[in-house]
């Protein structure tokens, strides 16, 4: 959980902070202040008597951490959410939900009871699984769909190396603005070059790939950016369907960048519906969409504790389905 300081909070300490923004109780303020990373200021550790200037980035590591999920402010408000959550996979080790969209996955400065993270703890809580809230993979608030929960630390663990070494297979449906069939690949594959990037196209099969290298943005906690300095990142896709106004994708991570699909398919000139956090005036008035157009919609790996072949998948949201079928 970042926060960037506004003036508001120049020469103010820490304290004063989280007392004035965030609902957070003793116990959960006494675990950050135990973390060796608890509570950061530009990445150093602090304490809550330290004293902020404007532009400072404050950082609570509270994300997959046990005490956090025991903290009873953090489940007692929730129980008339859970309606929202929708289980798609569960055994003795792992759960997998279909995370709405608009929903953020963890707490922030304006959402902290109505997360992800708190319907799947309140959930355990009220079917008495003595298990937390440690995520294998993350999406975006406005992004929907397969969330995969470890119930252990173990799990855990197992889980978010096959994830690093590429092996879970994770699939996106997204729909983009414009046809990609009269995407001219040429351009667009010289200016990624610039960055040493590439991007590839068979009209044939229907299949290509993107390489646009992405580093956070200088003076951004949010946004991030494709350039020369950043790290190796790779998207493969899968044409459905098209017209002259979207085209709707499979898509294949194969690293797993922040924001990666939405800026990799920004910098060929095609950005997903409704995306407008890096692409300015989206507007495409024959698909009006009130997020960016990106749903998880399957996951493929080896269970851990059996090596059974794993396939999840969940339905897709009224809002991305309603356009593809118009598509």
């Amino acid at each position: 959980m970042d926060f960037v300081i506004k003036s508001d909070y120049d020469k103010k300490t820490v304290k004063d902070f989280l007392k004035s923004n965030i609902n957070i109780s003793r116990n959960m303020l006494i675990v950050l202040k135990n973390k060796s990373d608890g509570i950061t200021v530009n990445g150093n550790r602090v304490t809550v008597r330290f004293v902020l200037s404007e532009g400072d980035v404050l950082s609570l590591n509270h994300e997959n951490i046990d005490e956090l999920n025991q903290d009873k402010s953090f489940v007692a408000e929730n129980q008339s959410l859970l309606n929202l959550l929708n289980i798609v996979y569960e055994d003795d080790f792992i759960i997998a939900v279909n995370k709405p969209p608009n929903m953020p996955s963890h707490p922030s400065i304006n959402h902290f009871d109505d997360t992800l993270a708190n319907l799947v703890v309140t959930y355990f809580r009220n079917n008495n699984i003595k298990s937390f809230y440690r995520a294998v993979n993350r999406l975006d608030k406005n992004t929907s769909g397969i969330v995969l929960v470890a119930k252990d630390k173990i799990m855990s663990a197992r889980l978010n190396d096959m994830m690093k070494r590429g092996e879970i297979k994770k699939t996106y449906i997204a729909v983009l603005n414009g046809n990609i069939e009269n995407l001219p690949a040429d351009e667009h594959s010289s200016s990624l070059r610039e960055i040493g990037g590439v991007y590839e196209y068979n009209p044939e099969n229907k299949t290509g790939r993107i390489i646009a290298p992405i580093r956070r943005e200088h003076a951004s906690i949010i946004k991030r950016v494709c350039a020369v300095d950043g790290d190796y990142a790779e998207t493969e896709f899968k044409v459905l369907k098209y017209n002259n106004k979207a085209s709707v994708l499979e898509v294949y991570p194969k690293t797993g960048r922040t924001h990666q699909i939405r800026l990799h398919f920004c910098a060929i000139g095609l950005p997903l519906l409704g995306e407008d956090l890096y692409c300015e005036n989206n507007i495409n008035q024959d698909y009006i969409i009130k997020r960016h157009a990106l749903h998880a919609y399957c996951l493929e790996f080896n269970h851990p504790e059996n090596n059974k072949k794993i396939n999840i998948s969940c339905e897709l949201p009224e809002d991305m389905s309603g356009i593809i079928n118009r598509v």
